[in-house]
């Protein structure tokens, strides 16, 4: 029974000797811990509001009062005028203002693109009105019944300003 007591307390004496960390040892971990820290929150500040490009903007759009119109004159082209509303539907998302190039699409009776164009404008507070008025040119010798227009794609980006030197 002593024997088996003693083995047991030798070896529970060897697993713990070896778990052990010094003091100098915890020590240089804790330095390495501390400047790794310090390297990530300056590369965070060094970045600026880009570090959020890792998440993208969950966004929600709705199409209204679409109208084609024809060219006025021989040297016009034939126009769009549409309200597009947008809603950020993930509210995890970091930044509340940003820009967003929007990329739209002229849609014929088929679902087939006879022609796209893109709009620029600044989301504000998770939320864009767009009223807008866009010439289609490569629409010039086409009929405009039945074409309908829809959101293609979006891109975005952090604003940032810069002041001149």
């Amino acid at each position: 029974m002593k024997s088996v007591l003693s083995v047991g307390v030798l070896g529970t004496a060897l697993l713990l000797s070896g778990c052990i960390v010094s003091e100098e040892e915890h020590r240089k971990l804790e330095e390495k811990l501390d400047m790794v820290q310090q390297e990530l929150r300056s590369t965070q500040q060094a970045l600026g509001q880009f570090r959020y490009m890792a998440l993208d903007p969950e966004l929600e759009f709705s199409l209204s009062d679409q109208e084609f119109s024809d060219a006025d004159n021989k040297y016009s082209s034939p126009t769009v005028k549409f309200k597009a509303n947008l809603r950020q539907t993930n509210n995890d998302f970091p930044l509340d203002n940003y820009e967003i190039l929007i990329g739209f699409s002229v849609l014929a009776n088929n679902d087939q693109e006879i022609s796209e164009f893109t709009v620029n404008s600044t989301v504000k507070n998770g939320v864009l009105a767009l009223a807008e008025e866009k010439s289609l040119y490569s629409l010039k010798n086409r009929s405009l019944e039945g074409l309908r227009l829809t959101v293609k794609d979006y891109a975005w980006y952090p604003t940032r300003s810069f002041e001149p030197k």
